[in-house]
């Protein structure tokens, strides 16, 4: 029977992640925005000719979560994005601390922004929004209780980031 579950949790797993994709897809196209779609083996979407986004629909912390900065490890070199902008759409759940920390790390090291997105954050940048500074990672404690953090627009709303 525990079978069964883990192979229900992986169909899911795969159809959340396509129906995100597909959902960015029609966006992008709707909008008129120029991009290459990705399915197998590589950053789901390329976007405007160097927006770089892959697509997360993880809905609880775990392994997903906890192999992501990896991920962003393999773009950075495969896409030679050392000192320039990784962006997941991970509009689903947030990223444990540790997760976080470590992509943090990433960031030092090759001098990159590695921006996590919730779907808002996705549209204000397709119309045409930027992110001054990285928005602060929105993490979960293991038991589930989300910190929150505020959204892009809100902190451009607030802030003067000018150098």
């Amino acid at each position: 029977m525990n079978t069964i579950n883990i192979v229900k949790f992986t169909d899911n797993v795969y159809k959340n992640g396509i129906d995100l994709e597909n959902r960015v897809y029609s966006y992008l196209q709707s909008q008129g925005i120029q991009f290459i779609y990705n399915k197998t083996n590589g950053i789901d979407f390329i976007i405007a000719g160097g927006f770089y986004m892959d697509c997360i629909a993880q809905k609880v912390s775990g392994s997903i979560g906890d192999k992501l900065p990896h991920k962003c490890f393999k773009y950075i070199r495969r896409y030679n994005l050392q000192g320039g902008d990784i962006y997941i759409l991970k509009p689903y759940h947030s990223i444990l601390k540790g997760v976080g920390e470590h992509l943090e790390m990433l960031e030092q090291k090759y001098e990159c922004n590695i921006h996590l997105l919730d779907w808002n954050d996705f549209t204000y940048l397709m119309e045409g929004g930027k992110f001054e500074k990285r928005k602060p990672y929105k993490f979960v404690k293991k038991n589930n209780v989300p910190s929150l953090a505020p959204t892009n627009r809100k902190l451009n709303q607030f802030f003067d980031f000018k150098k």
